[in-house]
């Protein structure tokens, strides 16, 4: 290592400080193509919800008390027309306007109708005025704070931003990303032979970054020839790419490639290593331009704990949000999970649920992806169980099983 290493929480702030450094001003979307990206200004709602009262079921909006005299249905999209005189009834389906002097809505399955009047049929029970009308307003009123600043448009976000009469919204553009795997030995298909290893990043990066609001731009390769490195290094930097992540290259040793290609162009590490394990080759820095470049470990599961660690944090800076927070864990999990704290370094271990509880899988090596295949989270254990937390995997669902 060239410097000292950094405690986890450390680096993630680091991490942060360097997305907010990349953040740019918001643009304006069309809400069509607005789902994933981040929110640059509150989105408020442009009209009530419902914007006039409306039935929430099918069946006849009446008047007053029975028998009723049924007139013409009411047709979807049409206004509410004129008022609804005392015993008339007129078929509505869901959604429909509700015109004024309107009691309730009866529903189908309670009225019986028959030449031209309508009844409540036998145990249909007594009606209420409002009985089975959303009121205008009573969801949201224009000017309702709906999507604040700073939070991520999921699909169901758009959808309410899009009844609530909104065409665009303003966002802020996705975090370009440039991946570099590295090595000589690294090999993109097939069964690797002896002395080499395939490619784990190139397949797998590009669906975690978009999961995390990022956007992979590039892949590419970089063998061990001197020099190589730096010059797609410069590359990305002239390109605006605001996030280099490199897989491999990073610990001492003469295969530390990045490094140098670091020093060669005046780059600032500042986080030369992270204290906790797996994960201690683990590299962030800032490029002269502002391009910030995240060195991966060579070990898969290495690299992939320190991807989950800094990489949120990042994107999060850059969408001007906070640090992502563990959630915080009682101390006797570790122990129940199978892990016993270390005295310096943080722990990060994949961890799966079994009878309401955690465990620790059995491949935790750090050169090993089979136990963080099957992993429900990360449980992330502080020096000397100081602290347990456990760290969502972005590929989770909320059903709690990889999906």
């Amino acid at each position: 290592m060239t410097g000292p290493l950094v405690p986890w929480d450390d680096a993630r702030s680091e991490a942060h400080r360097l997305g907010a450094e990349r953040s740019r001003p918001g643009r304006a979307t069309a809400l069509a193509e607005a789902a994933g990206l981040v929110l640059a200004a509150d989105a408020r709602a442009a009209t009530d919800l419902p914007a006039i009262d409306v039935s929430a079921m099918d069946g006849w909006v009446v008047s007053g008390d029975e028998p009723w005299s049924i007139g013409p249905p009411i047709r979807m999209g049409e206004p509410p027309g004129t008022e609804l005189a005392p015993g008339s009834a007129r078929p509505v389906t869901t959604g429909g306007a509700v015109p004024p002097g309107a009691t309730e809505v009866l529903r189908s399955e309670d009225g019986d109708a028959g030449g031209g009047t309508l009844r409540r049929a036998p145990g249909a029970g007594r009606g209420r005025p409002g009985r089975h009308v959303r009121r205008r307003g009573e969801e949201l009123a224009a000017g309702d704070l709906l999507v604040a600043v700073g939070a991520r448009l999921t699909p169901p976000r758009v959808s309410l931003l899009a009844v609530a009469g909104l065409d665009e919204v303003l966002v802020r553009p996705r975090p370009r990303c440039l991946l570099i795997v590295t090595g000589d030995e690294v090999r993109g298909s097939g069964i690797p032979g002896a002395g080499t290893v395939r490619d784990a990043y190139t397949p797998s990066l590009p669906a975690l970054i978009d999961e995390l609001g990022g956007e992979l731009v590039r892949s590419a390769r970089s063998g061990d020839a001197p020099g190589e490195l730096a010059g797609l290094l410069c590359d990305a930097e002239a390109d605006g790419v605001d996030l280099v992540l490199t897989t491999g290259g990073t610990a001492r040793g003469h295969g530390d490639r990045l490094r140098e290609a670091l020093g060669a162009l005046d780059a600032r590490i500042v986080v030369p290593g992270l204290r906790a394990r797996p994960g201690h080759p683990t590299l962030l820095a800032r490029m002269p331009g502002g391009t910030a470049v995240l060195g991966l470990p060579g070990n898969p599961l290495a690299a992939f704990t320190s991807l989950c660690a800094l990489l949120g944090p990042f994107l999060a800076g850059v969408a001007g949000g906070p640090v992502p927070e563990p959630l915080p864990l009682p101390s006797s999990t570790a122990a129940a999970a199978g892990v016993e704290p270390h005295a310096e370094d943080t722990l990060v271990v994949p961890v799966h649920r079994v009878d309401g509880g955690l465990e620790a899988t059995a491949w935790r090596g750090a050169a090993m992806l089979r136990g963080l295949a099957g992993a429900d989270g990360l449980l992330v254990v502080a020096p000397g169980g100081a602290s347990v937390r456990l760290l969502p995997l972005p590929w989770v669902g909320g059903s709690g099983h990889a999906r």
